[in-house]
């Protein structure tokens, strides 16, 4: 059994979760998890440093089976032989590329539905693009498909442009703020597979940059299934040793 072919998944607080994964949550494990709590693929938030002697303390107590990307292995200092990748790149090989696209998606973060006035911004500038929104906090059976189906991604979720990665749509990462093309979480995922990250405001994006959505950076297509391969084979052996150990 691997990770993604488990049939329910239970949050659990911190202190109670027997794994990390998925998102930017690494720090709060070095803190808060239980010695030997299992982490595949997670990485750091945008770290405070202040918490970073910490964070490095905390995390020798983990069971790091993977990390999200080099400049979380990095920060932390882990050997370099640590395993790299996040977790939805497990979607490759499973999520077929549609063979019919159309339009363009413009993928929020959840968090942006915090604010009414952000989501009319939002929509008002993917309706100037033609582009359909989707909400990463909307179910999966309609977020999946719309990014394979699409002409073009723009996203402010990470998930959103590795999922567009694996069913190979062109997409680019959004910048949150203005002047700061260089999002941790874009960045860390980016160098595990290859892949130039640097974001751009929403409100930038023109219906020429759309029209040449082909040229946009790719990531490396050998090294996305080789960082699958092995997110592959260390959440397998973590699920047979707990399978041996009940």
């Amino acid at each position: 059994m691997e990770l993604g072919e488990t049939t329910a998944v239970k949050h659990a607080d911190a202190p109670a979760a027997e794994v990390f994964t998925l998102g930017s949550v690494l720090q709060r494990a070095a803190l808060e998890a239980r010695d030997g709590t299992a982490v595949i693929g997670s990485g750091l938030p945008q770290l405070d440093p202040s918490l970073l002697d910490r964070v490095r303390r905390g995390v020798r107590r983990l069971n790091l089976l993977a990390v999200r990307g080099p400049e979380t292995r990095k920060i932390l200092k882990l050997p370099q032989t640590t395993t790299l990748g996040d977790p939805a790149l497990l979607l490759e090989g499973r999520l077929a590329p549609s063979e019919r696209r159309s339009g363009g998606v413009v993928v929020a973060h959840y968090s942006v539905r915090r604010n009414a006035r952000t989501i009319d911004k939002l929509e008002s500038h993917a309706q100037r693009l033609n582009a359909r929104v989707v909400y990463t906090s909307d179910p999966l059976d309609d977020v999946l498909p719309a990014i394979g189906r699409a002409e073009w991604v723009l996203t402010s979720s990470l998930h959103g442009l590795v999922v567009a990665d694996v069913v190979k749509t062109p997409a680019m990462p959004l910048a949150r703020y203005a002047n700061n093309s260089s999002d941790f979480r874009f960045y860390d995922y980016g160098g595990s597979v290859g892949r130039d990250v640097q974001a751009t405001l929403l409100q930038r994006v023109t219906s020429a940059d759309v029209l040449d959505a082909s040229s946009w950076p790719r990531p490396d297509a050998i090294r996305v299934r080789d960082v699958a391969d092995q997110l592959r084979s260390v959440t397998a052996s973590w699920f047979a040793e707990r399978r041996g150990s009940s």
